[in-house]
């Protein structure tokens, strides 16, 4: 890791050593499929608040976000924030996706409709879950390999290896439990960018001067204007409640209010880390002006991070990004253990 100091070296060691030292530990709770695939149902609001935090906060959004923003400005924030009016459903609907005591989403289509419905949607889940890894190892490996010159594919193994090793050991108590960190790493990388890039553009006042006022627009002419940012929100309106993750998120609670704060303060926190995202892309703007073509966007935040921030805590940031691949891919994992177990095998 010829790209970084001997200093973020030891962050990100340190950081590797303590999530999975303590992941392997809360493991230990698990004694039943009931606590592997629900965590026998038993977290509180702080741990619920962290598990929908994580599972749906991931640092290719961040990625996304801040890459659209530094192109099209503030708009990019839609990417995310086309589930802000599904907050509050989330919380008149949480309720009955605990009461009905389902462990998987599919159990839900094979009980209100029929046994091949359940299939086909465990089939379509699973691929989705796939996808989403995917996606989200490919994003973080992409950026961190810029920061530190490591390869893709030994990065994409090495995450791998992690979230497959205490999420196996551990089912949905491991995953939940580690959550609770990851959630504070998530905050840090959705922040920790903007002081240092208001700093070096001259703060807000910079910013304005020096870029185009549709920048700082949530409609942009292009790519999101009114129209796509509509069907972006109708669109998540309605996928939201088949998601298949959701289940264990709104079923693994203690009691109905726990499920409902967890699930709709979690993603509130995460509305707010949105917001972050695409401040960051704007000062990138300023930044590195014209440096990124539209192909080329998503290189801008590992840039950002190479760029900005004094060793020590380049390591953190490469900690954050690794963490919220191992909250979401160890929680997909396990939704997607127990779509197959219940619902195919």
């Amino acid at each position: 890791m010829g790209g970084i100091s001997k200093i973020d070296l030891a962050v990100v060691v340190a950081y590797l050593a303590g999530i999975t030292a303590f992941g392997l530990y809360v493991s230990r709770r698990v004694k039943d499929t009931e606590g592997f695939f629900m965590g026998n149902r038993g977290f509180d609001k702080s741990l619920v608040v962290a598990q929908a935090l994580t599972t749906g906060t991931r640092a290719d959004y961040a990625i996304g976000v801040v890459g659209t923003s530094y192109e099209i400005g503030m708009a990019g924030i839609w990417y995310q924030w086309m589930y802000i009016f599904s907050t509050p459903f989330i919380w008149l609907l949480s309720p009955i996706f605990r009461r009905m005591r389902y462990t998987t989403t599919a159990d839900f289509f094979e009980q209100r409709f029929c046994k091949s419905l359940g299939v086909g949607y465990s089939f379509f889940a699973l691929y989705l879950f796939m996808l989403w890894q995917g996606t989200i190892i490919k994003g973080a490996a992409l950026t961190i390999a810029g920061i530190t010159g490591v390869s893709e594919t030994l990065i994409i193994w090495g995450v791998t290896a992690l979230f497959v090793l205490f999420g196996v050991a551990g089912g949905l108590v491991a995953t939940v439990n580690t959550d609770f960190i990851q959630g504070i790493f998530i905050i840090i990388l959705s922040f920790m960018l903007i002081p240092f890039g208001l700093n070096a553009a001259g703060g807000f006042s910079g910013l304005h001067d020096k870029l185009n006022p549709q920048m700082f627009s949530l409609l942009a002419e292009k790519e999101l204007s009114l129209f796509p940012v509509t069907m972006l929100v109708i669109s998540g309106l309605v996928g939201i409640v088949a998601q298949p993750h959701h289940m264990a998120v709104a079923g693994s609670d203690k009691t109905e209010m726990n499920c409902r704060v967890g699930w709709c303060y979690g993603n509130f926190i995460k509305r707010l880390c949105t917001i972050g995202w695409a401040l960051t892309g704007v000062i990138a703007a300023v930044l590195f002006t014209g440096a990124y073509d539209h192909k080329g966007r998503e290189l801008v935040f590992g840039a950002m991070i190479k760029q900005l921030l004094p060793p020590g805590l380049i390591g953190l940031m490469i900690a954050a990004i690794i963490g919220t691949v191992i909250a979401s891919c160890a929680a997909f994992m396990v939704s997607g253990s127990a779509l197959f177990t219940r619902n195919l095998y």
